[in-house]
């Protein structure tokens, strides 16, 4: 039987959730309950002596370390230090459980612990593959890479390849959202497409509707994009799965739906969610990724470019190298025309007269501040409330089902 264990990384945030975690956790039965490792920075536990007296209780392994001082977009550089730190302590060969105290579910808890490791048969991007699928709660569509980070498993040799996050990703690629470095920072560089999609990548637009349509509209349009998209789909099939234990049996929506509609439109089925602010879909159930490569989708033009891309990548000697002048030219072409409706993408290459130009915003990260006691308190109540917020979508949506 596979050795496993339950991982919390970051700060607690949440004390009452975690504390009802916990307090089902040491519930359920001893004989099968992994080890719980805790991957914080130094003093954090200490600041909840209900907590700190319930680890113990649980023997749990507690690993502190200093924040680091570069604070990267979205904290990745903390994300990475905490989980590096834990993974090296727990073992290459144990399926983990990761996720946050302030996010942990006891359901997806369960779930884990019914999962076994998947072995990865990867034909088209060796390069990039783990040895086991990594078991997520869902992703963006029709962004690169944008996979939940918070909740997630798989076995510790195969996370530890998050934390190969090259520092060129942080220079290179300016908008890309904090879990798309988590999840393809290192494949922006070794995947020829993804690199040129990433330099001119946008990332989501929020709360302007009329951009974000007029964004679309672009993309369908650009080569790079449609390719971006089909071999993100093809790594999501190969290298992913599904955390959540639900039937993926539920496809005859697709066949009324296209794929536009799957990326962008509203889909009446709980498992295609729309973000309220970013009018983009998140899909809950990873397994409906095989129906969409397979072309179970009502038919559009769009569509139809991304199935002949799925097939071009899939007949190519090797995948990761594939690119052509027609997908150099729109990656240029698209930070061109983004510009025009009033969005800036990322550090892109740009052709100005005789010369090509790196253009973009300038990078991301700044320097550690220590913030007063006041200033540290009103933080902490903006995450609480972010917090709130997300906790009554939540139920909203489950209310609906």
């Amino acid at each position: 039987m596979i050795e496993r264990a339950v991982l919390f990384t970051g700060l607690v945030r949440n004390e009452d959730k975690f504390l009802d975690f916990l307090n089902l956790f040491e519930k359920s039965s001893l004989e099968n309950r992994p080890p719980i490792y805790f991957s914080t920075w130094v003093g954090e536990v200490a600041k909840y002596p209900a907590i700190s007296e319930k680890l113990k209780n649980l023997g749990a392994v507690i690993l502190e370390q200093k924040q680091p001082d570069l604070v990267l977009p979205g904290h990745v550089l903390h994300q990475v230090a905490a989980l590096d730190f834990a993974l090296s302590i727990i073992g290459r060969d144990v399926f983990v459980y990761k996720s946050r105290p302030d996010f942990v579910d006891f359901g997806t808890y369960k779930s884990f612990m019914a999962l076994e490791p998947i072995p990865v048969l990867e034909k088209y991007f060796e390069e990039i593959a783990p040895t086991n699928k990594i078991h997520v709660l869902g992703f963006f569509a029709a962004h690169p890479y944008y996979i939940n980070d918070i909740t997630y498993c798989g076995v510790a040799r195969d996370l530890l390849r998050i934390t190969d996050l090259p520092f060129t990703a942080m220079s290179r690629y300016h908008r890309v959202a904090p879990e798309q470095l988590i999840w393809g920072g290192s494949a922006m560089g070794r995947v020829r497409i993804f690199d040129r999609y990433f330099r001119s990548n946008t990332g989501l637009i929020f709360d302007d509707e009329t951009k974000v349509r007029a964004n679309i509209e672009i993309l369908k349009k650009s080569a790079c994009y449609v390719y971006a998209l089909a071999a993100y789909f093809m790594i999501l099939d190969a290298h992913f799965a599904a955390l959540h234990l639900v039937s993926d049996s539920d496809v005859e929506f697709l066949k009324e739906i296209s794929l536009d509609d799957l990326l962008w439109g509203r889909v009446d089925n709980p498992s295609i969610v729309v973000h309220p602010t970013a009018y983009t879909n998140s899909v809950r159930r990873v397994g409906l990724v095989k129906n969409i490569l397979a072309g179970e989708f009502k038919n559009s033009p769009f569509g139809e470019r991304f199935l002949e891309a799925i097939d071009v990548l899939q007949s190519a000697e090797r995948a990761s190298d594939y690119l052509t002048d027609e997908i150099e030219n729109s990656a240029l072409a698209y930070g061109d025309a983004v510009k025009e409706i009033g969005i800036h993408g990322s550090k892109a290459i740009c052709r100005r007269q005789e010369k090509l130009i790196l253009e973009g915003a300038g990078p991301g990260w700044n320097q550690q501040q220590t913030g007063t006691p006041l200033t540290e308190k009103l933080e902490g109540e903006v995450n609480y409330l972010r917090r709130v917020n997300n906790d009554l979508q939540e139920r909203l949506r489950k209310a609906s089902l």
